[in-house]
């Protein structure tokens, strides 16, 4: 989340929310090739604000973090 957060910021974006919502278990097992089958894991909620470029760069950090196994966009 660290660097996800420096990525808005250095890009003019504005960080507005970290929720950190506790560890929780997934509906099914997930796998990702790094780590295996996945189980439950931490869950964050990040609101921030910022340029499409910004947008872009967010998404980068999110897909090569081996730590992130999925994430959702609006």
């Amino acid at each position: 989340m660290r660097e996800t957060a420096r990525v808005i910021v250095e890009r003019e974006g504005a960080l507005f929310r970290i929720l950190d919502l506790g560890w929780r278990h997934t509906a099914k097992a997930l796998y990702k090739k790094e780590v295996g089958h996945i189980f439950y894991g931490r869950w964050y909620s990040l609101v921030w604000g910022g340029s499409p470029k910004a947008k872009h760069e967010v998404e980068e950090t999110l897909v090569h973090n081996t730590g992130v196994v999925r994430r959702m966009e609006s």
